[in-house]
């Protein structure tokens, strides 16, 4: 997704959606779980999830830097430029209702609602080492050993 002032390509949510789905499910192998590899995957996944939630964030501070700069401008355009003359405390509104304000404001939006999806997947992913250890505990004590 590109916005005008926007440089950085972000992805689509599905793209997030889809690989949470392979990222939280344990896989299995000869149709029994495989905690122990997906244990041993699990930092990787973290590390995986961490970068992607680095590059959207980086894509929300361009997005949030590019409001910024259009409220700006639109502030200069209605105080100054605009045909009609405008009370100053209308100002903001007038720029609210604006398109291009709006438009960028719904990137802004949309990217923070993203960030919130991927932080979620990593808090996710840092609750199954809980659950991984738990499991394996409970393979240990029904196979007669302690853990």
């Amino acid at each position: 997704m590109q916005s005008k002032g926007m440089r950085m390509e972000t992805r689509l949510i599905k793209f997030y959606e889809s690989e949470a789905e392979k990222d939280l499910t344990c896989p299995k192998h000869n149709g029994t779980l495989d905690i122990s590899g997906y244990a041993v995957r699990l930092g990787l996944l973290r590390a995986k999830w961490a970068k992607y939630l680095y590059e959207e964030e980086s894509a929300q501070e361009e997005a949030a830097h590019a409001l910024s700069s259009i409220y700006s401008s639109k502030f200069l355009y209605y105080s100054y430029d605009y045909e009609y003359s405008i009370d100053k405390k209308d100002i903001a509104t007038m720029i609210k209702g604006d398109k291009e304000y709006q438009s960028c404001e719904l990137v802004l939006k949309e990217q923070i609602s993203k960030n919130k999806f991927i932080q979620s997947v990593l808090d996710a992913l840092s609750a199954q080492t809980f659950y991984l250890n738990t499991a394996m505990k409970h393979i240990l004590w029904k196979s007669g050993e302690t853990a």
